[in-house]
This record gives structure tokens, C-alpha cells and sequence, in this order.
């Protein structure tokens, strides 16, 4: 991913959330990759090209696709030979659903009904930690 050679990174959307006092847990790997298929300014000027990244199916459907038995969290795709049709297809539907998200979560943001967490950035919707001191709220994860 580091080098540049993949068109596409699949993550599962079933990961689990790792333990947050472990450092190099799944969610540092899961955030390392997410950091990595989008290049920063620097890297943009140099010629490194964003990685399409697309979370779809579960652990197990993933490793179905791939010919495996075994549950897989992340598939990284070298080479779209024989299968171009269906990355552009599914780059389109990516765009629809970000779209689609997008649209969502302004409206919702409009509405009031949620908030971001002040310390991860989460969203928060009906539960919560308030601080009546300092008018801070934590998502329940944060709060620990």
C-alpha cells in the first residue's frame, strides 16, 4: 500500500474494535491503512495517486470471495486484469453511497439531533456524556 502498487483495499465492515489501551491494536492497523490510501498534499505533489478504498461485506463473505474458508479483514487488489468493468461499477456505486451518505448526515446535522464527540470525533446521537462544568460532550467510548 506504501509503495503505491494497489488499485483498491476492501476492508470488512465487521472488524472488531480492538482494545483502545493496546498500541498497534486493530484499529491503529485499520486507521494506517485508511491514512494510506489517501495521500497527502506532499505525497500528491510526487505523483502518489489515492487508492480507492471501499468497506464492503463482512469477514466472512470476504473470504468467501477471495476462495478462502477463513475469515479476512482486508483484501488488497494489484492488478484490476479481467475485472476493470466491475471496479469502475463499483467506484460508481461508491460515489452514489457517499453521495447518498453525505446528504444524510447534513440533514441530520441540521436537524440537532447529533453531535461529534469533543475528544475522538465520533458521532453521537442519543447517547452520551454531558459535562455540566465545562459543556462537553463525550461519546460513551471516550467516557471510560
Amino acid at each position: 500500500l506504501r509503495s503505491g502498487n494497489l488499485k483498491c483495499v476492501i476492508v470488512a465492515y465487521n472488524i472488531d474494535q480492538g482494545n483502545e489501551s493496546v498500541h498497534g491494536g486493530i484499529d491503529d492497523n485499520v486507521s494506517a491503512i485508511i491514512e494510506n490510501c489517501c495521500p497527502t498534499l506532499e505525497e500528491k505533489t510526487m505523483g502518489k495517486k489515492e487508492t480507492t478504498l471501499i468497506f464492503a461485506l463482512n469477514k466472512s463473505k470476504l473470504g468467501e470471495a477471495v476462495g478462502k474458508r477463513i475469515k479476512i479483514s482486508t483484501v488488497g487488489i494489484q492488478s484490476l486484469d479481467g475485472a476493470y468493468e466491475d471496479y469502475k461499477e463499483a467506484v460508481k456505486i461508491l460515489a452514489r453511497a457517499k453521495a447518498v451518505w453525505t446528504d444524510l448526515v447534513e440533514r441530520e446535522r441540521k436537524s440537532g439531533s447529533w453531535f461529534r464527540c469533543e475528544l475522538c470525533g465520533f458521532i453521537i446521537e442519543h447517547t452520551y456524556q454531558y459535562c455540566t462544568d465545562c459543556e462537553k460532550k463525550w461519546c460513551t467510548r471516550c467516557f471510560r
